[in-house]
């Protein structure tokens, strides 16, 4: 089966666009998972100064 250069360039221009697009995904959703952990430690902290005022 012989495919036409048309063909070919489309399957190569779709496999780097899902490769990419692939690659954008995982960095944001690593990029997001780091901040949400570190806002939680903060609100974590700030929660453990409040309590450590009212406490006495």
């Amino acid at each position: 089966m012989r495919l036409s250069l048309g063909t070919k360039f489309t399957a190569t221009v779709l496999i780097i666009l899902v490769i990419t697009m692939a690659a954008n995904t995982a960095y944001f959703l690593g990029t997001s998972a780091r901040f949400h952990e570190q806002q939680l430690k903060e609100r974590g902290q700030a929660l453990g100064r409040l309590v450590a005022l009212i406490s006495p």
